[in-house]
């Protein structure tokens, strides 16, 4: 009788083995389905000016697949007319929803007129640089970053996108010295949130200390200056 009761244990053994590594598998499968989309860097793209080309662009984003998850920065309501005029069929989602074939996470940044495509509209100029102004106040909170890593987002590609950034601005040993320090403190907090918020901050340090498009400029227009031999922020002299 003893032989017939280790064999009848053993099956059962192995019947609880063959379901837990099928509820396992399911997991997995879940896990990577919930985070695939998110595993990826983020690029924020600005709609540019509202009754130019540049929304249709952003509309035409939703078509094509990417090694990064697209944010469309604008007007959520002007995008759905033009998508409309285009005869489009383009979903807009927030960001970090689920995304579909034919649809694109959009960030709204409100138009505070009505806007008509090929009209020109003196208020569309501050309204493009307040885009840019958004999309650089996301990176310099770290916004991105964080909703990144909090989507499930590996660190690895963030982690060579700082690098990247870091090489490709004004960088001294102090911000090197920062950035390392950072790197190797996330190795051992891995996994964890503190480990999200050392590479939150490094990111906002890089942001804060890398020069906009427009003070670029800036710097470029005072050295133009310097080197014909201007004079720069000099009280004019009394009459």
């Amino acid at each position: 009788m003893a032989a017939p009761v280790a064999r009848s244990r053993l099956r059962g053994n192995a019947a609880r083995r063959t379901v837990n590594a099928r509820l396992e598998k399911r997991a997995v499968s879940r896990r990577a389905a919930a985070t695939g989309s998110n595993s990826v860097p983020a690029i924020a793209v600005t709609s540019g000016e509202p009754a130019g080309v540049g929304p249709d662009v952003c509309l035409a984003l939703a078509r094509k697949r990417f090694a990064a998850r697209i944010v469309v920065l604008g007007d959520r309501e002007m995008l759905q007319s033009r998508a409309r005029q285009l005869g489009l069929r383009v979903r807009l989602r927030d960001p970090g929803s689920a995304m579909t074939s034919d649809s694109i996470a959009c960030l709204h940044v409100p138009l505070s007129y009505t806007c008509r495509a090929g009209t020109l509209d003196r208020r569309s100029a501050p309204y493009v640089i307040s885009l840019l102004d958004r999309a650089i106040a996301g990176c310099k909170a770290g916004e991105f970053v964080a909703n990144y890593l909090l989507g499930g987002g590996q660190p690895e590609p963030l982690m060579a996108a700082l690098g990247h950034a870091l090489l490709r601005e004004d960088r001294d040993f102090h911000t090197i010295q920062a950035l390392e320090a950072a790197f190797r403190q996330y190795a051992f907090l891995r996994g964890t949130p503190a480990g999200i918020h050392v590479l939150v901050a490094a990111a906002r340090y890089l942001a804060a200390h890398s020069p906009t498009v427009r003070a670029q400029e800036q710097t470029y227009r005072i050295a133009c200056r310097l080197h014909r031999g201007e004079r720069l922020f000099e009280e004019a002299a009394a009459v």
